[in-house]
């Protein structure tokens, strides 16, 4: 949710608007008329004439005023509509004081809201000019983590000089807070939120001083679970082929069966492939063998099933347990699970023809960071691929057709996947999700 602005003199003002010259707004009734120089604009089409109005301010120089902004909030009309308008259009955020220009910035990703302020800032942090010639903000605020290119105006980096002296007044406070909320407070690397260009960059993921030791919170919720009994994967419900059969036979498929995948089908997937297979314990440490090479073997990849369309599962969200193997069905929330979908239809390039059901990888980041450090995340990223080869491979196998998509949105898969249940399993900490995989029945077995 869009926090709500924190400065406390009335002077000072944060707006959102269109940091893209060559871009217009164009209002036609209760359309936008989206001009980015493309050949054909894009059309946003509003509700009422309020929604319409609000948006359209977005292409003034004054932007919208975040308050204003906050107040609205409450119709999700308005936050899909900016959402939709930061896919195709970049945004920034200006902080003023008394008129006068002080901070300046534009998102690195599709997220355009601002954090909430917490912690100080990055000892890392630090100022150089810019060499772009821009006399309006011609110096660059820089530091670790950043969620926005920051610029500063000659008064904001005299501003934030005295903050990097740690030395925080009345005046630059809300310099001080607004850097915040850009995501420049240095946090711990196991129980901070991992943003989306910590996940591009890994600038989160290395640390200042790669030899230290990170510690983690000690938490029962992960203690004392029940070790599973040795289960070996059934090969007798597979047919006799060898493995070089299977992976001449697999391809990513784009186009799905009408008949959505059964139950027993997706379950089987999963046992095949994501359930702990084996925990194994040698003095204090622990780790669990899967059907994929995982580094540590620490089990921190989850599966999170989606259903638009299951032949005998209901539409949700279901998170599997590798260690009980078994799906619980989760309440999802409707706009989150539509944009998931079109996203993965719009990526298929099969627009309003979305697959029946998507697999996530999502991943406990923290666990490995909590072993290997700097390298932790990096880390996750190859696990979560040889996870998602074990899962076409033997999808293919069963009769599936797949295709890994990448990562969507973030926000709409922390919105589905965010929930006070799952937190009180994982001791509080986020399961980052990581990879996307389209699932459904083939249309035919042999699609060459």
């Amino acid at each position: 949710m869009l926090m709500t602005n924190t400065l406390s003199d009335s002077d000072t003002r944060i707006s959102l608007r269109i940091n893209q010259p060559s871009a217009s707004l164009q209002r036609d009734g209760l359309r936008i008329i989206i001009d980015t120089g493309k050949k054909s604009p894009d059309v946003l089409d509003m509700q009422n004439q309020q929604i319409t109005n609000l948006i359209s301010l977005l292409a003034q120089p004054q932007g919208i005023d975040e308050q204003t902004l906050v107040a609205s909030l409450d119709d999700a009309k308005i936050y899909n509509a900016i959402e939709w308008l930061s896919c195709r259009l970049s945004l920034s955020w200006e902080l003023t004081k008394e008129g006068k220009p002080i901070a300046h910035a534009t998102t690195i990703t599709k997220k355009f809201q601002l954090e909430k302020p917490s912690g100080e800032l990055d000892p890392a942090s630090h100022l150089r000019r810019a060499d772009d010639g821009d006399m309006k903000f011609p110096v660059i605020f820089s530091c670790p983590g950043l969620s926005y290119h920051i610029r500063l105006s000659i008064e904001g980096a005299k501003l934030a000089s005295g903050l990097l002296a740690s030395t925080i007044s009345y005046e630059n406070k809300a310099l001080n807070d607004f850097l915040l909320r850009c995501g420049a407070a240095g946090g711990s690397l196991v129980t901070r939120n991992w943003a989306f260009a910590d996940q591009v960059m890994h600038d989160s993921s290395r640390p200042r001083d790669d030899g230290r030791k990170i510690s983690i919170i000690p938490t029962n919720k992960i203690q004392g679970l029940p070790v599973p009994e040795w289960r070996r994967i059934d090969s007798t419900r597979l047919p006799n082929r060898s493995i070089a059969e299977i992976f001449a036979k697999r391809r990513s498929l784009r186009d799905f069966s009408l008949k959505p995948p059964s139950a027993t089908t997706l379950r089987l997937l999963l046992t095949q492939t994501l359930a702990f297979q084996k925990v194994r314990c040698l003095g204090a440490s622990r780790w669990v063998e899967r059907a994929f090479p995982a580094a540590g073997g620490l089990g921190e990849l989850i599966g999170y099933l989606a259903v638009r369309n299951g032949e005998d599962l209901e539409v949700g969200l279901y998170r599997h347990d590798p260690l009980l193997d078994q799906l619980n069905h989760l309440g999802s929330e409707a706009s989150a699970m539509y944009r998931l979908f079109d996203g993965a239809s719009t990526a298929m390039m099969r627009s309003n023809n979305p697959p029946p059901v998507m697999l996530i990888l999502a991943s406990r980041v923290d666990l490995l960071v909590q072993k290997y450090g700097a390298l932790g995340y990096r880390l996750a990223l190859l696990n979560a691929g040889s996870a998602a080869a074990t899962v076409e491979l033997m999808a293919s196998e069963i009769g599936l057709g797949s295709c890994s998509l990448g990562t969507s949105e973030v926000r709409t898969l922390t919105t589905l996947i965010d929930r006070k249940d799952i937190s009180d399993i994982t001791g509080g900490f986020i399961e980052t999700p990581l990879l996307e995989i389209s699932i459904g029945l083939k249309i035919h077995d042999d699609i060459e």
